[in-house]
């Protein structure tokens, strides 16, 4: 599967035979926590895992390859139908509703700060420690935006004892996998979907490096949102094209990258989860603003997610969910 062979910088993939796929990293504590969630939970279907290996600064797992392609290359390529898309936003709605519902039921408290920080603690602490201009306006298409500091403080998020459950923690696209058997299905069903959908590397790691798989609930919608409405695959894919002017200044077509396939998944999707919209653009203001330092090898991405993220903001200090 091609789009499997393309990890983030700090990750190697490779095929060990036609059944097995191996994952390394010199970030071994987030090897081991991948591991450990895959192995041990049961909300959402995985591949299997069989084995881990760490060596000093080196850590690997063995995990089963499913023959198929990503939501990420799916959608990239168009090679999947709107409808079906709704129909998996519709499943993992219900399997996140269920696992909230479900919940963690001790120690919510002690918790809830922890999962707490994965909003605006982790956002500012990532953007100062990269370097990046907090305190200056920005101007996007000849608009002005307040400060990036101001926008953080705008989009705080508070996180509640019955936010508090079992997360997989990043539920992009890119985590999500089809096999060729659904691939190949015309109209996608719960039954299909249950048995031929994978999600692949769980967060499975806390903000202060505690190994759990223990999170917010509403991240994982915010995450499937990154993909289905914040556009994070096409900005991976180079088709959300930003020009930086200056300094704090940029420029942005949407006609570069909206088009009526793109606009009607993005609309199932808000449909979908309309009752929660504003929370999940919030979140995706975080999480675009604190994805900039982990995409240092490319700054015309790195803008367009700065971009992106001020767009999201504009939607919610519009009060506009048509966006």
């Amino acid at each position: 599967m091609n789009d499997l062979m393309t990890p983030r910088y700090f990750n190697n993939i490779s095929i060990l035979n036609d059944n097995i796929i191996r994952k390394s990293s010199k970030q071994t504590n987030k090897i081991v926590a991948e591991y450990r969630w895959l192995e041990n939970q049961e909300i959402f279907n995985h591949p299997k895992v069989y084995s881990i290996g760490v060596d000093g600064d080196y850590a690997y797992y063995d995990i089963e390859y499913i023959h198929g392609a990503s939501l990420s290359y799916l959608y990239v390529n168009k090679l999947l139908s709107p409808h079906n898309f709704k129909m998996i936003f519709s499943f993992l709605k219900n399997v996140i509703s269920n696992n909230h519902i479900n919940g963690v039921s001790l120690y919510k408290q002690t918790y809830r700060q922890l999962v707490g920080n994965m909003y605006n603690n982790k956002t500012i602490s990532r953007l100062t420690n990269y370097g990046l201009d907090l305190d200056t306006e920005i101007i996007v298409n000849d608009k002005k935006y307040p400060s990036l500091r101001s926008i953080i403080d705008t989009c705080s998020i508070d996180v509640t004892n019955s936010d508090v459950c079992y997360m997989h923690g990043d539920l992009c696209f890119s985590n999500i996998l089809l096999d060729n058997y659904a691939m190949n299905a015309d109209n996608l069903t719960e039954d299909i979907l249950k048995e031929h959908m994978y999600v692949i590397d769980p967060r499975g790691i806390m903000t202060n490096n505690n190994i759990s798989a223990i999170g917010d609930w509403r991240y994982d919608v915010a995450k499937l949102a990154h993909s289905a409405i914040g556009y994070y695959d096409l900005i991976k894919s180079d088709k959300f094209k930003v020009d930086k002017i200056s300094r704090n200044t940029y420029v942005y077509d949407e006609e570069s990258y909206k088009d009526e396939y793109v606009e009607e998944i993005s609309k199932y999707f808000k449909d979908e989860f309309k009752d929660m919209i504003d929370t999940i653009l919030k979140i995706n203001v975080h999480l675009f603003l604190s994805m900039i330092p982990l995409h240092m090898d490319n700054h015309g991405q790195q803008d367009a997610m700065l971009v992106n993220a001020l767009r999201m903001y504009s939607t919610i200090s519009n009060k506009d969910i048509n966006f």
